[in-house]
């Protein structure tokens, strides 16, 4: 038989869950400062080796692009629009637009664009090119940019989507990669 009554079976017990109170803390410490520094040394890399080897990569790579993370840059939704109204006398049109560069569009550089709009015929119609802008930031910002209206415009409903150039740094190369924003719809009034 054992001399160890209840007890003190109990008192071991606590003693143990005390220890590893006080363990778990500091060993989820040390392993979080390890994670971190291997992620600050390797960054990307070691974020794709990991994925790798978890067998995740093409998971990440899904939802990267449901997220839209994938594109250049990305539009903060309802935030873009046409300055109304739009008479069909006007010239010029100011367009609204706000952006935020994402993870993919980080190493990339704005070369140009061009402002397109497509009226109620369906028939999409370039505008003049884009001026130079400024980068866009991780954050969002708000571009307002005046553009030639295309003649022949037809009046009623109208949407007007920006096509954007970029030079891309990838794999130690400089690739082209387009991308456009989202619609901005308008009326295109008589006047």
């Amino acid at each position: 038989m054992s001399d160890k009554t209840w007890g003190d079976h109990i008192s071991s017990a606590k003693d143990a869950l005390w220890v590893i109170g006080l363990v778990s803390p500091v060993l989820g410490f040390v392993l979080f400062v390890l994670g971190a520094g291997l992620v600050a040394l390797y960054g990307d890399d070691a974020v794709e080796w990991a994925q790798e080897k978890l067998g995740i990569a093409q998971n990440y790579q899904l939802a990267l692009e449901a997220l839209g993370e994938n594109r250049v840059i990305r539009q903060e939704p309802g935030l873009s629009y046409v300055s109304e109204p739009v008479v069909r006398d006007d010239s010029h049109i100011q367009l609204n637009v706000t952006l935020a560069r994402t993870t993919f569009g980080r190493s990339c550089t704005y070369t140009g664009g061009q402002a397109m709009f497509v009226g109620r015929d369906g028939i999409p119609r370039p505008s003049d090119r884009l001026p130079p802008i400024q980068q866009a930031a991780d954050g969002p910002i708000t571009f307002e940019l005046i553009v030639k209206k295309p003649d022949r415009l037809p009046t009623g409903r109208a949407v007007s989507y920006l096509i954007l150039n970029y030079t891309c740094h990838r794999d130690g190369k400089d690739i082209p990669v387009p991308d456009r924003t989202d619609n901005m719809p308008f009326i295109h009034a008589r006047g």
